[in-house]
């Protein structure tokens, strides 16, 4: 399989699973590891031709993770991330890994929410947006999800079905 040759598979899925796993463990993205991703996305993107594609993936991303932040949905880890994913994928790759990213995240979000018992309010108690503390040592609300591990998933369904569809062309 050609994926262990890819430079996104070295630059960007690994590091990225890495930090998943930090994400999922600690509900933290180390910027030892979100940054050099971004970095080396945008490095790539000039490499190949592809930086305009690859700086509105990273602005992109950014300013969705941004926007969330400032909404208190999520912390600047996963905007960072964002920002990263949409450097190696261009705007386009990034918008479909977050499309499976809200998919995966809205799911285990509502799992959270009836695991706790918080649904007992009715409908109107899922529609209630609860912040993140603004301490980061505060206890998380409790259907809190690790975004990041729903971004690094979708960025891993991209990258197989990105190489199923070329498997498929070429036959």
């Amino acid at each position: 399989m050609e994926l262990i040759y890819s430079p996104i598979f070295w630059g960007c899925v690994l590091p990225s699973t890495a930090a998943a796993y930090t994400d999922w463990k600690e509900y933290r993205l180390p910027n030892y590891i979100t940054l050099p991703v971004l970095i080396l996305g945008l490095g790539y993107g000039l490499y190949t031709g592809n930086w305009l594609d690859s700086l509105i993936g990273a602005g992109l991303g950014f300013l969705i993770g941004f926007v969330s932040f400032l909404l208190g949905q999520m912390g600047m880890g996963d905007a960072k991330l964002m920002a990263a994913f949409g450097a190696w994928l261009g705007p386009y790759g990034f918008l479909f890994v977050l499309f499976i990213a809200c998919w995966l995240g809205a799911i285990w979000g509502i799992y959270k929410i009836i695991r706790v018992g918080k649904l007992k309010g009715g409908f109107r108690s899922l529609l209630k947006w609860s912040r993140l503390p603004e301490d980061p040592d505060a206890p998380l609300p409790a259907g809190a999800i690790a975004f990041g591990c729903c971004l690094v998933a979708g960025l891993w369904i991209f990258v197989f079905i990105s190489l199923w569809a070329k498997e498929a062309m070429l036959g």
